[in-house]
Formats: C-alpha cells, structure tokens, sequence
C-alpha cells in the first residue's frame, strides 16, 4: 500500500477524478485556446514540458539507451572462458591419451578440486569462531550435560549459513561431507 493523503478509499477516487478532469480541461484549452501556425507542425501544449530531441539533444545524456556493450562483454567473457576451459580440458586429455599423465595424478587432481569444494572457507571460518571463543561463551551461558554441547550447534549452524544456507533437516548431511566431524 502507498503513501497517500487520505486513507479511505472512496475519497482517493474522488482526487484521483478531480486531477483527470482538471488535466483534461487543461488538454482541452491549449487545443482550441492557441491558434496553430503555419511555421510548426506541431503546437507546444500550455503546462506540459516537451523535449525536443533535435534541438537539445538526449534527454539524459549520462544514460545510454542501449546496453550493447555490455552485453557485447558479457558474451565475449563467457565465450573466452569456454575456449580456455576447453583447451585445458584437450591438452590433459591429449596428455593422458599419450601416457605422460598417470591415472594417479588425474585421479589427485580430480581430488584436489573437489577438496577445494567442499572446504572451501570452512577451515577459516572455523578458525575465527574459536578465537573469538564462541562455542565457550554460549556453553558459559547455556549449560548443558548431553553429548553435544549448544556451542557446538550453534557453530555448526553458523558455518552452514556463512557456507552453504540449508533447512535444518538437511543440516547432519551437510556435516557428514564436510570436515567439521573431526573438528566439532
């Protein structure tokens, strides 16, 4: 709902049809009020402001009208990453085809890559929260005798939002494939 000077509905009309009638007098004047010249093809109309495009140029010069050029780098980025990833990918292939690659190294690389993954941020994250001692604090406040102390959940639950945001059902299967298990 927007901002209005009256709040009842029917008076909002009754405005709203007031300015319609007084723009359509107003309209209806600078028609028949102003005679037309022979000199211009078209009548300027009294209370409007027009733009003359030829005369003063754009309207807002700052803004562009289109935006092919940005498009234009957008694909063109796109289209030079595609071709990188893609002669990368031939010359492991052409390397691993002529035997100078062992399956070993692109099974450790393949490895490395899904390392970088699913840790990611984790173990810098992690490190910030112990030294800014967040699991003692709560346990301080929030005293517990379970296995899992409220620390160690809210940890857990912080590192999951900073991450990878997801509902809490599937929380222990996001901690089982990360490194959090022999941390926590």
């Amino acid at each position: 709902m927007g901002y209005f000077a009256t709040k009842e509905s029917h008076l909002r009309v009754a405005v709203w049809l007031i300015w319609f009638l007084g723009m359509v007098a107003a309209l209806g004047q600078s028609s028949t009020g102003m005679p037309t010249s022979s000199t211009s093809p078209t009548s300027p109309l009294l209370g409007v402001v027009v733009h003359d495009a030829i005369r003063s140029g754009a309207l807002f010069p700052w803004m562009t009208t289109r935006r092919w050029k940005k498009w234009a780098l957008h694909r063109y980025r796109t289209w030079r990453s595609a071709c990188q990833r893609a002669r990368r990918m031939a010359q492991v292939a052409r390397l691993a085809m002529q035997g100078v690659l062992t399956m070993a190294q692109i099974v450790g690389w393949l490895t490395a890559s899904q390392m970088r993954y699913q840790l990611g941020a984790l173990p810098v994250l992690y490190a910030l929260l112990e030294t800014l001692q967040v699991r003692q604090l709560i346990n301080r406040h929030c005293p517990e005798q379970r296995d899992v102390h409220h620390g160690t959940v809210a940890i857990v639950l912080v590192l999951n939002r900073l991450m990878l945001p997801l509902p809490l059902y599937q929380i222990s299967d996001w901690v089982g494939q990360t490194v959090l298990i022999r941390q926590c």
